[in-house]
Formats: C-alpha cells, sequence, structure tokens
C-alpha cells in the first residue's frame, strides 16, 4: 500500500478520486434529494466515505478517508471563492457599462 501523505497526492489521484467523491456526492442526491437541513448527513458522509474507501482499494492506495474528504471540500470552498470572484467581476462589469450608456 501507498502510505504517502495527502498533500503528497499526485494531480492524477487527485483528480480522479475528487471525481469519484462528486460522483458519490451526486448519487446521494439522486437516492435521497438535495441537501439540506433535514438531510440525513450521517448517510452522506459514508456515501463519500465509501468513494474514498473505493478509491484505494483499486489503486493500491491507502489516503485517510477524512483527511481525502477534507482536501475535497477544500477544492471546492477555493472554486465556489473563484465563481464569487468572478461574478463580482462581472458585476461590477456591467454596473460600469450602465453608467457609460446610462
Amino acid at each position: 500500500m501507498n502510505n504517502r501523505p495527502l498533500q503528497e497526492m499526485p494531480d492524477s489521484h487527485r483528480n480522479q478520486l475528487f471525481n469519484l467523491i462528486d460522483e458519490a456526492a451526486d448519487k446521494f442526491e439522486n437516492e435521497h434529494g438535495r441537501l439540506n437541513k433535514c438531510s440525513n448527513f450521517d448517510l452522506y458522509g459514508k456515501f463519500l466515505e465509501k468513494a474514498v474507501i473505493d478509491f484505494n482499494s483499486t489503486e493500491g492506495t491507502n489516503y485517510d478517508p477524512g483527511q481525502a474528504l477534507g482536501l475535497w471540500a477544500e477544492d471546492i470552498n477555493e472554486k465556489l471563492e473563484e465563481y464569487d470572484d468572478d461574478m463580482d467581476s462581472m458585476n461590477e462589469a456591467m454596473e460600469n457599462w450602465q453608467n457609460l450608456t446610462g
């Protein structure tokens, strides 16, 4: 088994693992509905954890599911921040355009 620290995970593993976790999240939502305050978060966590366990089994790695899910969550948060920054820039550009034309 590969016991490398998660921080040293090759990009190919990271991308593949994150895709599997995304698919597990989608599967949960397809079977149990979109996440909301009444969702079964324990079951949701099991779906996501299973994706990491399956990845480890397939790839012969031994990444910690909790740490892997933490990195996945950080990745999502970074993407959301980038999206928010892009939207802020777009809104500012639209406001500037309206000021110039209005």
